[in-house]
């Protein structure tokens, strides 16, 4: 549990941050603790956190921040214990989006299931070209939500809020007045506090891939 009376600042990351945030959002999205069959998407696509997979994910974090400009991403850090406990990751867009779909399956080399991968994220990608592509309303001048996601343990006392706030306020200050992001249904609650409507729904069996049950993203978007 964290300490009472945490304070909890939020800066922009740095390369020498990725390992951390990789670990937040392992253990955040993938929990070690969880039943087999799971009812996870991401541990039916990643299985359990290794330390392999955790290194190969911040190595990916820094290429993307070395190789796309549009990409920010965000710590929240416990001050008390000088601990990353949250991540946020958005996409600042000031070109319009591409019109057509761009996805290209990916081998996934650290993943349990590259299929369940190809399919989850392919899916994602296809439900954003429709709603941001070509001269739809969120064509140009939007922030994208990434990724979000708060260690257990720091869960409830106000981080996800704070990362949420920190990227919407340096959307605004480059003008970009609207927002679009993937929702799970941990996190759906408070998209909504924060304005962001639904568009659509994405469900994958994860019966298909070992899992049990169906998983549910809503697609959304602030700012109409």
């Amino acid at each position: 549990m964290p300490p009472k009376n945490i304070t909890i600042s939020v800066s922009r990351a740095t390369e020498d941050d990725t390992l951390p945030l990789a670990q937040v959002e392992a253990i955040g999205f993938h929990d070690p603790t969880a039943e087999e069959p799971s009812t996870s998407m991401g541990r039916v696509m990643f299985g359990p956190p290794t330390e392999s997979g955790q290194s190969f994910r911040a190595q990916e974090l820094i290429q993307r921040m070395r190789t796309m400009p549009e990409v920010r991403l965000y710590k929240a850090v416990s001050q008390e214990e000088g601990k990353v406990v949250g991540f946020g990751g958005w996409r600042f867009y000031t070109e319009p989006f591409p019109e057509q779909d761009t996805w290209e399956d990916k081998p996934w080399e650290f993943a349990r299931n590259p299929q369940a991968c190809n399919e989850f994220f392919g899916a994602m990608a296809r439900t954003k070209t429709k709603y941001m592509g070509g001269q739809r309303v969120l064509s140009k001048n939007i922030a994208g939500l990434e990724i979000l996601v708060v260690h257990p343990d720091y869960q409830g006392i106000g981080v996800g809020k704070k990362l949420i706030q920190t990227g919407l306020d340096d959307a605004t200050a480059l003008a970009l007045d609207k927002a679009y992001l993937e929702a799970s249904e941990a996190g759906y609650p408070l998209y909504k506090k924060f304005g962001w409507q639904d568009v659509d729904q994405v469900l994958i069996d994860l019966g298909k891939y070992g899992g049990k049950g169906v998983w549910p993203t809503v697609c959304m978007r602030r700012g109409d």
